[in-house]
């Protein structure tokens, strides 16, 4: 992922933004130059990011506990879009014992303490954002999987995700990550390190940023430590899986769904721009909701 980074320039470069004696002065310059070298889009929002990444950053250390799976839908669950419902249905039925914590704003105060100024802070900011810092609070206090509302199982969480320290989808481009599947042992190094620069720039931005803030300071977080990045590329590499989101709309094959199901049992959908019903062919989205409907009936 980094591989561009290890030799000549970048090297050196990555030498200087790792050395933890030099100023951070020289530091963040090395950083936002090894941004530039990795990738040239969004270079905008990745050199504001690392401004946010001064040190300290790395406040605990793993302890080998995996806690629940998290889900978070801000307005409460009941009234949820038909594919979330039907998502979130695929989660509880695979999660093998494991505790399954699906939360709304109401009930975050259970299980993470907000200062009064960064309850202030909720309204100056969309749910999704309010969501990006939540994700990191919950993995680094208690470990888990982070799995967003809109992603749906079609099986146990394999191996690869639950027998690795940390695990996201990581992605090529200047993006770094896919955000919506996170996991981690409690006191994740990199998730911690990731929440504190996170948290600086929720709490003391005075305007929204790109909407790519929360990847964006993820990479600067990686490239500041020799040792976060062996983390960062210690992490299992697969696909990022959203083949059932770009088919939602497209004729219900059960074949194909099967082959979809085959590259990977996690797929990210969407419920955004949900069609009306129609007397025409079912389509993928028609059948995933059918799903949940099908889980109350027998339920």
């Amino acid at each position: 992922m980094f591989s561009t980074l290890m030799d000549g320039q970048g090297r050196e470069l990555l030498d200087l933004a790792t050395n933890e004696g030099a100023s951070w002065s020289a530091r963040r310059e090395a950083i936002a130059a090894l941004v530039r070298l990795r990738n040239p889009e969004g270079l905008r929002g990745r050199i504001a990011a690392v401004d946010y990444c001064a040190p300290p950053l790395a406040t605990t250390s793993a302890t080998g506990e995996v806690g629940p799976v998290w889900q978070f839908w801000a307005q409460g669950w009941e009234g949820a879009p038909p594919i979330v419902r039907s998502c979130v249905e695929s989660v509880r039925a695979n999660t093998s014992g494991r505790q399954h914590v699906l939360l709304s704003v109401d009930t975050l105060k259970d299980y993470l303490d907000f200062s009064p100024e960064a309850v202030a802070r909720f309204q100056f900011w969309s749910w999704t954002k309010v969501a990006n810092l939540v994700r990191l609070m919950l993995l680094e206090k208690y470990g888990g999987t982070w799995i967003d509302a809109t992603v749906f199982l079609a099986a146990p969480l394999p191996r690869y995700v639950e027998d690795s320290p940390l695990f996201v989808f990581r992605r090529n481009d200047f993006r770094l990550l896919a955000n919506w599947f996170m996991h981690s042992v409690q006191g994740h190094p990199l998730i911690s390190a990731c929440r504190v620069a996170y948290e600086r720039y929720w709490m003391t931005t005075k305007e929204r940023q790109s909407y790519f803030m929360f990847h964006f300071i993820v990479e600067a977080v990686v490239l500041s430590s020799r040792s976060l990045l062996q983390m960062w590329e210690e992490i299992p590499e697969r696909p990022v899986p959203r083949e059932l989101q770009d088919a939602l709309d497209e004729p219900f094959d059960a074949e194909r769904l099967r082959e979809i199901f085959a590259r990977s049992l996690i797929q990210k959908l969407s419920y955004k721009d949900e069609p009306l019903p129609s007397d025409g062919p079912l389509t993928f989205r028609q059948y995933i909701i059918g799903l949940e409907r099908l889980s109350l009936a027998q339920g």
